[in-house]
């Protein structure tokens, strides 16, 4: 899911600005975008990621969480594939490329939930939603060192590669994702009988009906502000870094993003 945003932050490193203090000749580079130009287009992906948080887990309840998940990540990736294009014809065009693959990778995690909701055991909720998580950590360490090289070598095109691959990566997970992925153990047939009878055990009953959103309630209520303002502060400082870091290091460090 955010291997995207994380093959961007590497790739938009193929037109780095120059220092105008550098005695070095300043190399050649496919675009010409200064430092403001390049942080619009870094934080256009999160412009539309915010507007898919709150509806995501009500489509996934109305719609299937199966669905409304895999979606998000199928659309999300033929945008990447896209993205080469779209930087070549108008930035413009890219950054509204990069809002709507925020828009549909922002559906994820509410779906996600919806999911674990009916297939994660009450005594196990705290465990393995967390460790699903990590997958996201595990990823940047994985993309970062690898865009970089498919970047600095030249493979398919040089930067476009980290788009295409991490692109066509999605689009094959979605495949494998509509033929294993189900909304409940009910649906799924290919897990045991003991199995589904284990999970409905131990996964509380959902309601027969879909309730109203009590919106005032949650309006009114003062942890949601206690989250939404921790949420804010941990967000603020992981995703700045993000999607900086590799800015900073490649430009001001000069440090090769290969190692």
């Amino acid at each position: 899911m955010v291997a995207p945003q994380s093959a961007l932050n590497q790739s938009i490193q193929a037109c780095p600005t120059v220092e105008k203090n550098s005695t070095k000749p300043a190399p050649k580079y496919e675009f010409d975008w200064d430092p403001s130009k390049e942080g619009i287009i870094l934080g256009a992906f999160f412009y539309g990621y915010l507007t898919t948080q709150v509806i995501g887990g009500n489509l996934a309840e109305k719609f299937g969480a199966k669905w409304i998940f895999g979606g998000g990540i199928f659309i999300a990736g033929i945008l990447t594939l896209l993205t080469p294009l779209a930087a070549r014809i108008h930035y413009k065009l890219l950054i509204a490329i990069r809002v709507l693959i925020g828009m549909a990778s922002g559906l994820a995690f509410p779906s996600a939930a919806a999911l674990w909701g009916k297939w994660i055991p009450t005594f196990e909720r705290s465990t393995v939603p967390p460790a699903a998580q990590t997958g996201i950590s595990i990823g940047i360490i994985f993309t970062t060192p690898l865009v970089s090289i498919m970047t600095e070598n030249g493979f398919i095109g040089g930067w476009p590669s980290a788009f295409y691959v991490f692109g066509i990566i999605s689009c094959i997970w979605f495949i494998c994702w509509c033929f294993f992925g189900f909304d409940s153990p009910n649906q799924h047939p290919r897990i045991s009988n003991k199995e589904r009878l284990f999970l409905n055990k131990h996964i509380p009953p959902r309601p027969p009906k879909h309730r109203a959103t009590p919106w005032k309630k949650i309006a009114c209520c003062p942890p949601v502000y206690g989250l939404a303002i921790l949420h804010v502060c941990y967000n603020y400082i992981y995703y700045t870094l993000l999607t900086s870091l590799p800015t900073y290091f490649a430009t001001i460090l000069n440090f090769n993003l290969q190692q």
